[in-house]
């Protein structure tokens, strides 16, 4: 009907106060179930924390620094890989086990990766890899269990979208046009590349047997 089931609002920001500006984030939250219980993980400002989605009750949190982060949080292998940060421009990958309530404990944080993670563009997680490109061009596949770079390839150009998987081939759409299609899999292999006209900062759409690219024109 519309009506408002619940409101949380996000704790852990002391650092920040009433800066408005350095609570911003742009991520979309995940919602996944772990132990029979829905979880909504939202990647915000200064923290990643999860809530029931029945009663929007905060189950655990994890702080990090820094604030505007865009990458989708994703869930697989028994955890959630959350897009966080170091500094305003130095992004992680963090791999969480949730369970227990509260902040997590050092144990439930399985790794973490520092090195060339992207600011605006969502890792793809696909199985035990997990790939990624960051906002210059360069791709990596990182083992999912451990975090640890199974292969890094520069692609060139410029990246906002984020890599879409179709069967076993992964799709890289740079901003201005070029999409690198690569074999997924512990070695780098490119299929095709092709070029289109405009930029391009959206992520793809998959409907079918069609992929849609929207380009600003």
């Amino acid at each position: 009907d519309g009506k408002i089931l619940w409101q949380q609002s996000r704790q852990h920001l002391e650092r920040v106060g009433d800066k408005g500006f350095f609570k911003m984030a742009y991520s979309t939250p995940l919602v996944h179930e772990v132990d029979g219980v829905a979880q909504l993980v939202a990647t915000s400002a200064e923290h990643v924390a999860a809530y029931d989605v029945e009663t929007g009750t905060e189950l655990w949190w994890m702080p990090y620094e820094g604030f505007s982060l865009v990458g989708r949080p994703s869930f697989g292998n028994g955890m959630f890989y959350v897009v966080g940060s170091i500094t305003l421009d130095h992004h992680a990958i963090y791999a969480i086990r949730p369970g227990g309530q509260g902040k997590i404990a050092d144990k439930q944080l399985v790794w973490q990766n520092s090195t060339g993670i992207p600011h605006v563009p969502s890792p793809l997680l696909v199985g035990k890899e997990l790939y990624v490109v960051n906002d210059e061009g360069t791709a990596m596949c990182l083992d999912a269990l451990t975090g640890e770079v199974v292969w890094k390839q520069r692609l060139g150009g410029n990246f906002r979208a984020s890599p879409t998987q179709v069967r076993d081939r992964i799709y890289f759409c740079s901003q201005e046009g070029k999409t690198t299609v690569a074999q997924a899999g512990r070695a780098f292999k490119v299929l095709a590349t092709n070029q289109l006209d405009g930029s391009f900062l959206a992520s793809q759409a998959v409907a079918g047997r069609a992929l849609f690219f929207r380009s600003d024109t």
